[in-house]
């Protein structure tokens, strides 16, 4: 594909002879064909998702729950670990691994930590839980939902699943298949302890707004 030469300025003032303006109009074609492909792709597994929506009514009725269509969604499960790779993935890590896989693999940048975290910041709990497991039946599109007791009680936020996982977007399949929740035990000791967010600890442990220094210290007393 030729360069496509701009010049002059954009809509915006922006100079059209700017490297990230000519990598924008060089990738421009190929984006537009990219969205007509994608959007036909799209069109075809839609239907295909609902013929296979409509089979499995068919097959099991209402003794297994519609896909979520954009509407609140409430999902059950329990947190527990799983068979993998020959050994079992614990239903919960900790912050130790964090540290484990930075050392473990010398500062590679798939293991990389920010300068916040190294050296470790004093008094920060290893012990403390960071991610877990469970059943929850999830898939894309639901991160950042959160997981909560019977009592209602956040415990966690989903964000991702395991690669046995990916079969929920067409069947749910609890032997192996987890939804990946980070715990806020790690979200509270990460705020105290890394990012010195006092204030925001205080109001999350006491339920109570404080918009300044001195009115957390009020609450403390």
């Amino acid at each position: 594909m030729a360069k496509r030469k701009i010049d002059g300025l954009g809509p915006d003032g922006v100079p059209t002879d700017d490297p990230m303006m000519e990598l924008a109009a060089m990738l421009a074609e190929r984006l537009d064909a990219y969205q007509q492909e994608a959007q036909a792709i799209g069109g075809q597994e839609s239907a295909l998702a609902a013929d296979l929506g409509r089979a499995r009514f068919e097959v099991y009725g209402t003794a297994m729950a519609p896909d979520a269509t954009f509407s609140p969604r409430i999902t059950d499960g329990v947190v527990q670990g799983y068979s993998f790779n020959g050994t079992l993935a614990p239903p919960f890590t900790t912050m130790y691994g964090i540290y484990d896989r930075y050392y473990s693999h010398d500062g590679h940048p798939d293991w990389q930590l920010h300068e916040r975290w190294v050296p470790m910041p004093e008094g920060l709990d290893l012990s403390t839980p960071l991610n877990f497991a469970s059943t929850a039946d999830t898939y894309g599109g639901n991160s950042g939902s959160p997981a909560v007791t019977p009592d209602l009680a956040i415990v966690g936020l989903n964000f991702d699943r395991n690669i046995e996982g990916l079969s929920r977007d067409f069947i749910y399949l609890p032997a192996r298949g987890r939804n990946i929740m980070v715990d806020v035990r790690a979200i509270r000791e990460a705020l105290d302890k890394v990012y010195d967010a006092d204030r925001i600890v205080l109001e999350i442990l006491t339920g109570q707004l404080a918009r300044t220094e001195e009115e957390a210290d009020a609450i403390r007393r």
